[in-house]
């Protein structure tokens, strides 16, 4: 039965798995059922410029199969679009590392609930979320992080956005190395362009870095195979080479005026010119050259991201409920969230620890290590 606070009239479509509602405040609601439209694409990724809301993404790591598509639409101009599956009695929407504020959340979840009676609890994996009162309960728990730098009209500008003994230095450090190797060249290809041999190396020397950092890489045989994939379709290769060899570079992916830096690796013969910051800087001066607005440097907390202006900005794992008796019912999927909110203030508290020169320092770097460990060795079983 629908809900008449939310749906004001039906119209079916052309095709049959498609409905169409509309809400109070006028905004079109289509729900593709069991499908993902192909002419979704673009809207996607102009709405959200999202890397883990992409069709490319989904269709190297997989993740959408069977997924639905709701789109909410003013004046014909997709304001949502979540891509979600349901598993028993919950909604989990698919599509990650985009905005949710209280209208959307509220207007997904009340065509939710009244469309799916069974369903009594939607989850939101990871969104950047500005949530007060949605209209249902709602618990919200921070889970991960991306390091933003939104990028000015000009490489000229974006050096003036830097500290003044970052600018210098950079100066320095590129000089130094042009005078000392001539040949050194930084290209940026399109992956469907770049030479797969140059990806490869790149992965491998992005390998022995986090080697000898006492890391593991999540980049193994099957991660860089998916890497290669998701390049061709999408990404955006920076190659820096000396005498014509590989001495580093960047593996990104495009989706629409956003960048998503996704392995970066220098060879450690060149330590001394500080030629991982400088790659990072030149590939960001070839971002801006090609009109991208925001560079994403991904995860963690590394020192350069933050000279480099990038900054910190958290998503949520969000859990809208039916009502506070449907809260008690879906009492795992609360305390699994609440569990790995904790894990990872854990993991930030160690991070911040292992920065220390100390005893608590070495011990949190230890206890990192074998976590990291630990969680590459079950994610290859």
């Amino acid at each position: 039965m629908e809900s008449k606070n939310l749906l004001l009239h039906s119209a079916p479509l052309a095709d049959p798995a498609t409905v169409v509602r509309q809400d109070l405040d006028g905004v079109t609601i289509e729900c593709h059922r069991q499908g993902i439209p192909a002419d979704i694409e673009p809207e996607l990724e102009a709405l959200y410029g999202s890397l883990f809301s992409s069709l490319a993404h989904f269709r190297v790591y997989g993740g959408a199969e069977n997924a639905s598509t709701y789109v909410a639409r003013a004046g014909g101009k997709a304001i949502a679009i979540f891509l979600f599956r349901i598993e028993g009695g919950t909604v989990r929407v698919v599509n990650e590392w985009m905005p949710l504020d209280d209208a959307e959340a509220g207007r997904f979840a009340r065509y939710i609930f009244a469309s799916h009676p069974s369903v009594g609890a939607i989850v939101f994996g990871a969104v950047a979320a500005t949530l007060s009162r949605p209209g249902f309960p709602c618990q919200r728990v921070d889970i991960t992080e991306d390091s933003v730098l939104t990028l000015p009209a000009s490489g000229e500008a974006f050096a003036e956005m830097l500290g003044k003994s970052t600018r210098t230095n950079i100066r320095y450090y590129l000089n130094k190395l042009k005078k000392d190797f001539p040949s050194f060249r930084f290209t940026v290809y399109r992956g469907s362009e770049a030479d797969e041999d140059d990806m490869r190396n790149i992965v491998l020397l992005n390998r022995v870095r986090m080697r000898n950092k006492r890391k593991v890489s999540a980049n193994g045989d099957a991660a860089l195979e998916k890497i290669l994939r998701l390049a061709h379709a999408a990404g955006l290769v920076g190659v820096a080479t000396v005498d014509g060899r590989l001495c580093a570079g960047v593996i990104g992916y495009r989706i629409g005026d956003h960048f998503f830096s996704w392995v970066r690796a220098h060879d450690p013969a060149f330590d001394g010119y500080r030629l991982g910051r400088l790659t990072a800087y030149l590939m960001i001066g070839e971002a801006i050259a090609r009109g991208v607005r925001e560079y994403h440097f991904m995860w963690g907390r590394e020192e350069h991201k933050a000279l480099l202006q990038g900054v910190e900005r958290r998503f949520h794992r969000v859990i809208l409920y039916r009502s506070r008796r449907h809260l008690l019912r879906h009492a795992p999927t609360a305390l699994r969230a609440l569990y790995d909110g904790r894990v990872r203030r854990l993991r930030l508290w160690l991070q911040d620890a292992s920065r220390r020169d100390d005893r608590v320092s070495r011990l949190a770097t230890r206890t990192l290590d074998v976590a990291r460990r630990l969680k590459h060795w079950l994610a290859e079983r």
